[in-house]
Protein backbone atom coordinates (compact mmCIF):
# COMPACT_ATOMS: atom_id res chain seq x y z
CA UNK A 1 0.00 0.00 0.00
CA UNK A 2 2.88 2.38 0.80
CA UNK A 3 4.23 2.03 -2.76
CA UNK A 4 0.82 2.76 -4.25
CA UNK A 5 0.43 5.89 -2.11
CA UNK A 6 3.87 7.14 -3.21
CA UNK A 7 2.98 6.44 -6.84
CA UNK A 8 -0.26 8.42 -6.57
CA UNK A 9 1.44 11.37 -4.88
CA UNK A 10 4.10 11.57 -7.58
CA UNK A 11 1.54 11.18 -10.34
CA UNK A 12 -0.30 14.16 -8.85
CA UNK A 13 2.95 16.17 -8.83
CA UNK A 14 3.50 15.51 -12.53
CA UNK A 15 -0.04 16.50 -13.40
CA UNK A 16 0.54 19.81 -11.58
CA UNK A 17 3.73 20.51 -13.49
CA UNK A 18 6.06 19.13 -10.81
CA UNK A 19 8.68 17.92 -13.27
CA UNK A 20 11.73 20.18 -13.08
CA UNK A 21 14.85 20.08 -15.19
CA UNK A 22 15.63 16.46 -14.27
CA UNK A 23 15.47 13.78 -16.93
CA UNK A 24 11.76 13.04 -17.49
CA UNK A 25 12.49 9.37 -18.20
CA UNK A 26 14.08 9.11 -14.74
CA UNK A 27 11.01 10.63 -13.13
CA UNK A 28 8.81 8.18 -15.04
CA UNK A 29 11.01 5.30 -13.84
CA UNK A 30 10.59 6.59 -10.29
CA UNK A 31 6.82 6.55 -10.74
CA UNK A 32 6.73 3.06 -12.28
CA UNK A 33 8.87 1.47 -9.56
CA UNK A 34 8.03 3.07 -6.21
CA UNK A 35 9.72 0.21 -4.34
CA UNK A 36 13.03 1.20 -5.95
CA UNK A 37 12.18 4.86 -5.37
CA UNK A 38 14.77 7.39 -6.45
CA UNK A 39 17.99 5.43 -5.99
CA UNK A 40 20.62 7.00 -8.24
CA UNK A 41 18.11 8.90 -10.38
CA UNK A 42 18.43 12.39 -11.83
CA UNK A 43 15.51 14.25 -10.26
CA UNK A 44 17.11 17.68 -10.46
CA UNK A 45 14.68 20.56 -10.01
CA UNK A 46 11.64 18.36 -9.33
CA UNK A 47 9.00 19.81 -7.01
CA UNK A 48 7.95 17.53 -4.16
CA UNK A 49 6.27 20.48 -2.43
CA UNK A 50 3.81 19.41 0.27
CA UNK A 51 4.13 15.70 -0.50
CA UNK A 52 4.10 12.75 1.91
CA UNK A 53 7.26 10.81 1.02
CA UNK A 54 8.16 9.15 4.32
CA UNK A 55 10.38 6.07 3.96
CA UNK A 56 11.40 6.95 0.38
CA UNK A 57 14.90 6.04 -0.77
CA UNK A 58 16.82 8.78 -2.62
CA UNK A 59 20.25 7.25 -2.09
CA UNK A 60 22.82 8.64 -4.56
CA UNK A 61 20.10 10.66 -6.37
CA UNK A 62 20.63 14.02 -8.06
CA UNK A 63 18.18 16.28 -6.25
CA UNK A 64 19.89 19.60 -6.99
CA UNK A 65 17.40 22.48 -6.76
CA UNK A 66 14.58 20.10 -5.71
CA UNK A 67 11.71 21.68 -3.78
CA UNK A 68 10.65 19.78 -0.66
CA UNK A 69 8.89 22.77 0.96
CA UNK A 70 6.21 21.64 3.47
CA UNK A 71 6.90 17.97 2.65
CA UNK A 72 6.79 15.08 5.10
CA UNK A 73 10.02 13.12 4.68
CA UNK A 74 10.35 11.07 7.86
CA UNK A 75 12.80 8.15 7.70
CA UNK A 76 13.92 9.09 4.17
CA UNK A 77 17.31 7.92 2.90
CA UNK A 78 19.32 10.76 1.33
CA UNK A 79 22.71 8.98 1.72
CA UNK A 80 25.20 10.21 -0.93
CA UNK A 81 22.48 12.33 -2.61
CA UNK A 82 23.30 15.70 -4.17
CA UNK A 83 20.96 18.18 -2.49
CA UNK A 84 22.75 21.34 -3.62
CA UNK A 85 20.35 24.29 -3.25
CA UNK A 86 17.42 22.00 -2.41
CA UNK A 87 14.67 23.61 -0.32
CA UNK A 88 13.36 21.82 2.79
CA UNK A 89 11.61 24.87 4.30
CA UNK A 90 8.96 23.81 6.86
CA UNK A 91 9.50 20.11 6.08
CA UNK A 92 9.40 17.19 8.49
CA UNK A 93 12.66 15.22 8.30
CA UNK A 94 12.52 13.13 11.47
CA UNK A 95 15.11 10.33 11.39
CA UNK A 96 16.13 11.18 7.81
CA UNK A 97 19.62 10.05 6.82
CA UNK A 98 21.85 12.64 5.11
CA UNK A 99 25.18 10.84 5.61
CA UNK A 100 27.65 11.88 2.87
CA UNK A 101 24.97 13.97 1.12
CA UNK A 102 26.03 17.18 -0.62
CA UNK A 103 24.25 19.97 1.24
CA UNK A 104 25.75 23.08 -0.37
CA UNK A 105 23.34 26.00 0.09
CA UNK A 106 20.53 23.61 1.08
CA UNK A 107 17.73 25.44 2.93
CA UNK A 108 16.46 23.84 6.14
CA UNK A 109 14.59 26.94 7.40
CA UNK A 110 12.04 25.87 10.05
CA UNK A 111 12.47 22.19 9.11
CA UNK A 112 11.96 19.59 11.84
CA UNK A 113 15.04 17.34 11.86
CA UNK A 114 14.70 15.39 15.12
CA UNK A 115 16.90 12.29 14.93
CA UNK A 116 18.20 13.13 11.45
CA UNK A 117 21.80 12.05 10.78
CA UNK A 118 24.51 13.61 8.62
CA UNK A 119 23.52 17.24 9.15
CA UNK A 120 26.61 18.11 11.24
Amino acid sequence: MKGLALFLVLLFALSCGGGGSGDESNLNFFLKDPDNNGVGLDLQGVSFRGMELSNANFENANLRFADFTNATLNNVNFVDADLTEADFTNSFLNNADFVNATLTDTDFTDAVTTGATGLD
